[in-house]
This record gives C-alpha cells, structure tokens and sequence, in this order.
C-alpha cells in the first residue's frame, strides 16, 4: 500500500476471516490508517511481518499492546521492521533507540518471547 497526495483514500477490503498469515510492506501509510486496517481485517492473524518508514507513531509499544490483546489475540510470530535513515550517527541517537527498545520491554513482550534490536 502507498498512499499517495492524489490518492488520500484508500480502501482495502478483504473476505476471509480464515486470514493467519500476512506480510505487509507500508510505505507512507500513518500508524492511524494501519491500525484502522487492523481492526477491520486481521482479527484470526497468527503471523504479522511489517516494515513501515517514518512515522514514529509506530514505536507506540503501550499502543500496539492494546491492539495486539484487543483485534489480535491469536497473534504468536510479530516481525517489524520500520525504516528511518539517520543522516549523522551521534551517541544521542544510541540513546534515543536504546529508549525506544526499552518501552517493548514489558512482561507483555517478554511472555511472548517477542524481542526487539535496532541497527543504526
């Protein structure tokens, strides 16, 4: 999915309730948006790849807690990778990644087994 500025609406739709299984590549698309498509489509969802860029929204790990527990609770395998290059690689930016990581540290990820790495 792209969105585009002559393209602002998108509308995804999907008949199969049966979906476990999905990768997805977001491109410009804001974790609002996602997170509409979640709620909507991907309730029986066992295995969610996921790259975004950008959108730092996306680092919200109290928020995908709830949208895990709430609209998927079947989910076992979460892999997400989201793109963002830094144009000059300083000790502060160590620092803000180490905290970004710190926030899916919680027993929700930890039970899961669900760990989560940054590369700068």
């Amino acid at each position: 999915m792209k969105e585009t500025r002559s393209n602002q609406s998108e509308t995804v739709s999907c008949s199969s309730k049966s979906l476990i299984q999905v990768p997805i590549n977001l491109r410009d698309i804001n974790f609002d948006k996602f997170e509409l498509m979640i709620k909507s489509l991907f309730n029986q969802l066992q295995i969610l790849h996921l790259t975004t860029n950008y959108d730092g929204t996306y680092f919200d790990a109290h928020r995908w807690e709830q949208l895990i527990l709430s609209f998927m609770p079947n989910l076992r395998i979460f892999h997400f990778e989201h793109i963002n290059p830094i144009e000059n690689n300083t000790d502060n930016n160590q620092l803000i990644y180490d905290s970004v990581v710190n926030r899916f540290c919680s027993l929700f990820w930890f039970n899961r087994k669900w760990f989560f790495e940054y590369q700068l």
